[in-house]
């Protein structure tokens, strides 16, 4: 019987890497194609395409931080309580 791969072999950090850094390009895309969408319609070209790029970017930025930190740490401490 063979052992299953440990969690942290490389193949296992390079897929979570990869996939980081797909989300990552692709919610800017996602993002900038969704404003030069709008500004077709709209004629507002190129002012939310510009959002939409900072916008994914934000967002890509933020989920790449909570993803490399994890969680916040969780206080056990019932907020009611009173010491």
């Amino acid at each position: 019987m063979t052992k299953p791969p440990a969690t942290d072999s490389t193949a296992t950090q390079a897929s979570q890497h990869l996939g980081s850094g797909l989300q990552f390009a692709i919610t800017i895309a996602l993002c900038a194609y969704g404003g030069w969408w709008i500004d077709a319609r709209w004629g507002t070209t190129p002012w939310l395409m510009i959002f939409g790029c900072l916008f994914g970017s934000i967002a890509a930025f933020y989920h790449l931080y909570r993803s490399l930190v994890g969680p916040p740490a969780r206080d056990d401490t019932d907020e009611g309580e009173s010491s």
